[in-house]
């Protein structure tokens, strides 16, 4: 922090391990919380990547043109992957319909009663033939 140029970034810097210090210390560590320092930890990365290219622009151009692309290339992927949870449908979805095929109406499922139970209303169905006792957890 010494250094001249990092002292316009302070203010972001010090924002970031405000939250995450805040949010880390709590008891439900939601990712959500964190979101907030998500811009400032995609910018330090930026001037991170930046200065390391610079650094290695005589040494190793290779690296310097590389890591970058890399980093890039890795966004995606990651992005992609994590796309990936909401091209298929909803496991409670794909259960209910399972159990309209395959079990008897009048079958009981129990539940507890602060979740949904299963088998989920779906059209075509009739989710009430199933519905069973609720377990209170106290």
């Amino acid at each position: 922090m010494r250094h001249r140029p990092w002292r316009p970034l302070a203010p972001l810097l010090v924002f970031a391990v405000f939250i995450c210090a805040y949010h880390g210390f709590t008891l439900a560590k939601s990712i959500r919380y964190f979101y907030p320092a998500y811009p400032v930890f995609a910018v330090l990365a930026g001037i991170w990547l930046a200065r390391i290219a610079e650094g290695t622009r005589r040494s190793a151009p290779w690296l310097a043109r590389a890591l970058p692309a890399v980093v890039v290339v890795a966004t995606i992927l990651s992005g992609v992957a994590f796309s990936a949870i909401y091209r298929r449908p909803v496991t409670r979805d794909t259960a209910s319909v399972w159990i309209y095929e395959h079990v008897a109406p009048g079958s009981r499922f129990a539940g507890e009663s602060w979740d949904d139970g299963l088998p989920f209303p779906t059209p075509g169905y009739d989710a009430g033939a199933y519905s069973g006792p609720a377990l209170y957890l106290w």
